[in-house]
């Protein structure tokens, strides 16, 4: 505001001698005004007599010049897909998850965004401050492996007259260079001439850190089928979406016909009250233990519905809130007819129920909730284990989760150290520790009504 850049004014007097000057002198009135501020300047011009004359000049100040954002030097950061909960952030992308749902997972992006420094560090402008405001987070999906997506925070900087700086954008690349976690089937001797296919002999499973098809094949090692006992391996090959692939090896052996070469059969269930069932089965001649497996009609993972023993055992109670009216369930089961050194059937292929239960009939309730059967069914509702245990990379979570159901790792002290939302309902879930400190540490898994348990793990080197 100094009058070399707004003017100076100029006065002519009719007295004065030569070599005099007119002295020209200014006072300014109090600035008023916020983004559009006037100033009245009072110029006096005063004569070798002290004759005066005063002229006003009136000065308005305006800011219409944008701030300028400063950026961190990084402003790119590739990260997992089990960091970023890839499932949710699918629901995310695609706009398929609740108001609330969506305002909480933006809360869980943008803790990412903050604990990696990929925000601005400030804002400069010409006139007054400035105030830094992220406008929104984007997804961009359509991305080639080994990204599977990128997160973007875009950021403006306000000043107080609300001029905007033009954005700009730091990123979390989802990067899916992880292989797949494959988990074979046991080790199997079946009777010779006995279908080999995996049907009856066992699956392998996988899961991943991103969500997405997982190709699972296998291919044995050369064998003579004519002759027996023989022995081969079946390599199990799990891909994901972006290549990365995992192994494992299943020995199959083939012996002449004896107890245990055979998978079980004759596979019934029986509803038997709200939320109950009981399975039952041919007996397997010779067994000693047998153990059952069940899932939702077309998942591609499964809880263990329990272990029963005895001599030849056929039948298990189970009693479960995911057994609802309507709802298509698949179960199998192996057993055993040795433990030490484990000798077991073929799994039994998956067999198809729908779960019924009329609630005006009461005959077919056979079990109360004093039964031993029934308590252990209901702690398997949420009680699951933790593998391996000690550990120094990850673990699994095995148990029975909905999405949404939130799991908690906390150090001695009980100060959080990771938490997780599982992306989907399944039976296992991994927790990445290789970059926690070696110690114990306590995992919770808590379900949608409050439910919960705690696993200790111990962290080796």
């Amino acid at each position: 505001l100094d009058p070399e850049f707004t003017g100076t004014a100029t006065a002519t007097d009719d007295c004065s001698l030569e070599g005099e000057t007119v002295a020209v002198t200014y006072v300014d009135s109090e600035i008023t005004g916020e983004c559009v501020q006037t100033l009245i300047r009072t110029w006096t011009a005063t004569d070798a007599c002290g004759n005066q004359a005063s002229c006003e000049q009136t000065i308005t100040v305006t800011d219409t010049i944008a701030p300028e954002l400063i950026m961190p030097d990084n402003t790119s950061l590739d990260i997992t897909c089990t960091a970023v909960s890839y499932g949710h952030l699918l629901d995310f992308a695609a706009g398929n998850m609740s108001n609330a749902h969506a305002a909480i997972y933006t809360n869980y992006l943008r803790s990412i965004f903050m604990t990696n420094n990929l925000l601005p560090t400030g804002a400069t402008d010409n006139c007054n401050d400035t105030e830094i405001v992220e406008t929104h987070i984007e997804v961009d999906m359509d991305v080639a492996c080994p990204a599977k997506a990128i997160v973007k925070c875009v950021f403006v900087a306000i000043d107080a007259c609300g001029n905007v700086s033009p954005e700009e954008v730091t990123q979390l690349v989802v990067v899916d260079e992880t292989t797949p976690h494959i988990f074979c089937p046991s080790d199997i001797t079946v009777a010779c001439g006995s279908d080999l296919s995996p049907e009856v002999t066992g699956e392998a499973t996988a899961t991943d850190n991103c969500t997405g098809p997982i190709d699972i094949s296998y291919t044995d090692s050369p064998f003579d089928t004519a002759q027996c006992p023989v022995s081969f391996i079946r390599l199990w090959t799990a891909t994901d979406e972006c290549g990365n692939t995992a192994t494992c090896e299943q020995f199959i052996t083939l012996l002449e016909d004896e107890d245990c070469a055979v998978a079980p059969s004759g596979l019934t269930a029986e509803s038997q009250g709200p939320n109950s069932m009981l399975f039952s089965w041919n007996p397997v001649p010779g067994s000693v233990a047998c153990r059952v497996f069940g899932r939702r009609a077309g998942s591609s993972s499964s809880i263990t519905i329990g272990t029963v023993t005895g001599t030849e055992p056929t039948s298990i109670f189970f009693q479960s809130s995911q057994l609802q009216n309507g709802r298509d369930i698949e179960w199998r089961v192996i057993c055993a007819c040795n433990m030490s050194p484990l000798n077991v059937t073929p799994y039994s292929p998956w067999t198809p129920y729908t779960f019924f239960y009329d609630d005006d009939d009461k005959s077919g309730f056979t079990a109360g909730k004093g039964d031993d059967h029934v308590n252990q069914a209901d702690d398997r509702l949420l009680n699951g284990l933790v593998y391996p245990n000690p550990t120094r990379d990850q673990v699994w979570l095995e148990a029975a989760m909905s999405e949404g159901d939130l799991i908690i790792v906390r150090d001695l002290s009980g100060q959080v150290i990771s938490s997780h939302i599982a992306p989907s309902e399944g039976g296992l879930y991994e927790i990445n520790m290789s970059g926690m400190a070696a110690g114990v540490y306590f995992v919770q898994h808590t379900d949608a009504d409050g439910n919960f348990q705690v696993h200790k793990v111990i962290k080796t080197q």
